[in-house]
């Protein structure tokens, strides 16, 4: 509540002469939230990180099509340590042969594809293993995963869920070291404030937000005026998908 008071009342203040509530609402917004993209080039390594049903393999999958777009051959890789053949997943929403998804089921195995990968100087993005925040040793793994890997962990959480659940969450993953993340599910729910709170309690900066179940669109790089509008479902669905991958 405390979230929404700080926001509403900073907006209306803002708002102006205009009487645009998004303009108000976007730099009301820009003042408890960070926003940083991810680069379509993919100039770091990115390695996805999140609970489950988050919908990591999707976002890998559109990550890479954002990627391809941008005329960059970025490799999809996955740690399916958990062996639940997550490849076969990413596979399919990318539309190709499972054998041309990097498949890593152990620690080493992960290490010896990705200095293959790199010595090739090749963008990828890795796909973890689902990660249970409010389990220690879930997260001790975790934690030595970001130590071993040279890659930037970015968690991809939903929307849905218990405001404070989520607030707890995002936490206890930020702890960590993340400082980016994707918000995803934001079709399919209306009480979207919850996930902002714990994003802006945490001090995370948001790179994208995904706003359709679809592989070939709905990842959109985040910024303060789009994230407005698709609060106050102000703008057409073509206007707020423009720029999505």
């Amino acid at each position: 509540d405390g979230f929404s008071d700080v926001v509403a009342t900073s907006g209306a203040r803002l708002v102006g002469a205009s009487k645009d509530p998004s303009s108000g609402f976007s730099t009301a917004l820009e003042g408890l939230i960070g926003f940083s993209p991810i680069a379509p080039a993919l100039d770091r390594p990115v390695m996805l990180v999140g609970p489950p049903g988050s919908g990591k393999p999707s976002v890998a999958a559109k990550l890479v099509r954002r990627a391809a777009a941008a005329n960059v051959d970025a490799m999809p890789v996955v740690a399916d340590f958990d062996a639940t053949n997550g490849h076969t997943q990413l596979a399919a929403y990318l539309r190709r042969d499972v054998e041309e998804i990097e498949s890593c089921l152990t620690p080493d195995d992960l290490m010896f594809s990705l200095n293959r990968i790199e010595s090739q100087s090749l963008p990828h993005v890795i796909d973890t293993p689902p990660i249970n925040p409010t389990d220690r040793e879930d997260m001790d793994r975790l934690r030595d995963l970001i130590n071993l890997v040279d890659a930037e962990p970015v968690l991809v959480i939903s929307a849905e869920g218990h405001p404070m659940d989520l607030e707890d969450n995002v936490k206890a993953f930020a702890e960590l070291g993340i400082r980016r993340c994707i918000i995803t599910k934001l079709d399919v729910v209306r009480r979207r404030g919850g996930v902002l709170f714990a994003i802006a309690n945490a001090k995370l900066n948001l790179s994208h937000l995904a706003l359709t179940p679809f592989i070939g669109g709905g990842l959109i790089p985040a910024t303060s005026n789009r994230l407005a509008r698709i609060l106050l479902e102000d703008a057409p669905g073509a206007e707020i998908l423009k720029g999505a991958a």
